[in-house]
């Protein structure tokens, strides 16, 4: 559970306080701020299912938490991705034994292959048009 809240009204705007840092850091000390004044309204539930789980608040927060989902989602579909890629080169290397039987295949020889069948096929196709 993430809250980023904006706040109704504080002293000051958080561009009067320096203008040598950065906008990320203005805002998280802005943020802090807030959440400091006002921290009864982001204390840990005493009861029911979050007692005692504080509240994920401000954007630094919500993007770490954001990461750690991201990286868990994106590590759970690898296995998928791996597996499907690992099939396909056992297919492509059945496939190879089964048409070149071990034999030991060059480039040239390879090419050679690839033109006599185009040639074959070509001559077929020109034979039924």
């Amino acid at each position: 559970k993430a809250i980023s809240k904006a706040p109704q009204q504080m002293s000051q705007s958080m561009f009067a306080y320096s203008r040598s840092r950065t906008l990320v850091q203005l805002t998280q000390e802005y943020e802090r701020r807030f959440f400091d004044e006002h921290r009864e309204a982001f204390e840990a539930p005493k009861r029911g299912r979050n007692a005692g789980i504080a509240p994920l608040v401000g954007t630094d927060q919500l993007r770490r938490r954001l990461m750690v989902v991201l990286e868990e989602h994106m590590g759970s579909s690898l296995s998928g991705v791996s597996n499907v890629v690992r099939s396909e080169l056992d297919d492509a290397a059945y496939q190879f034994k089964v048409q070149y039987n071990d034999r030991s295949i060059t480039p040239e020889t390879y090419v050679a292959e690839v033109m006599d069948i185009m040639k074959q096929r070509f001559k077929l196709f020109a034979n039924s048009f």
